[in-house]
């Protein structure tokens, strides 16, 4: 294909067509995230987390998005957690009462479960890498005051790069962004609409900035 038969094969597709119009339509929504310059931020994405990852927090899903994430970390680290959690244990579980602390002894965001005695580690990163021996670190920090707990660790990424230390389960963005947008869909009439938009800018957002396939 020669230089003029490109160009009309350019002015072909954008002329009236239906589907870029509505990709524009969407690129061109506000987002609260991005407006408050908040996409690249690993600090900030780790507090949004956390509060959605709480049960008693104000987002309406109560424990279904935390149990939705735990459930996903539990399919991808069936190796890891061989003899610490399975689906089958999560089922049974009571998790309304988890615990979800950020930067606790440094490590991003920690779930505490002592009702069922399980504990998660979430290392977050998006533009950073590991550094200090870290993953081991936390590891230790864990293990130790967390003794009698079940322990999952998990290395969330924008890709789901592969963590120095195999305890760790990767999850990347994109299947974090899915999970919850299917949370949102299945606890519609739960969640109020502010919320429920709220939340949904946070899904965008990654989707457009995070997620590696846009």
């Amino acid at each position: 294909m020669n230089k003029t038969e490109d160009i009309e094969a350019l002015k072909s597709f954008s002329d009236d067509n239906e589907d870029l119009e509505r990709l524009e339509s969407i690129l061109d929504k506000f987002n609260v995230f991005e407006s408050l310059g908040l996409v690249r931020q690993e600090i900030r994405h780790s507090a949004f987390l956390r509060w959605l990852l709480d049960p008693s927090q104000t987002h309406g899903l109560g424990d279904y998005w935390l149990r939705q994430f735990l459930k996903m970390v539990i399919k991808r680290g069936e190796e890891q957690l061989r003899t610490e959690a399975s689906l089958f244990d999560l089922d049974g579980w009571d998790i309304s009462e988890a615990e979800v602390r950020k930067e606790w002894n440094y490590i991003d965001l920690l779930i505490v479960d002592d009702r069922n005695m399980f504990v998660c580690v979430i290392e977050n990163k998006i533009d950073s890498s590991e550094h200090s021996d870290q993953l081991n670190r936390y590891k230790e920090i864990v293990e130790e005051e967390f003794e009698n707990h079940k322990r999952a660790y998990v290395f969330l990424t924008a890709s789901g790069a592969t963590p120095s230390n195999a305890s760790y389960i990767p999850i990347n963005y994109r299947d974090l962004a899915l999970t919850l947008e299917a949370a949102l869909g299945r606890r519609a009439s739960q969640v109020n609409a502010e919320m429920k938009l709220f939340v949904q800018h946070y899904v965008d957002m990654v989707r457009r900035h995070i997620m590696r396939d846009s």
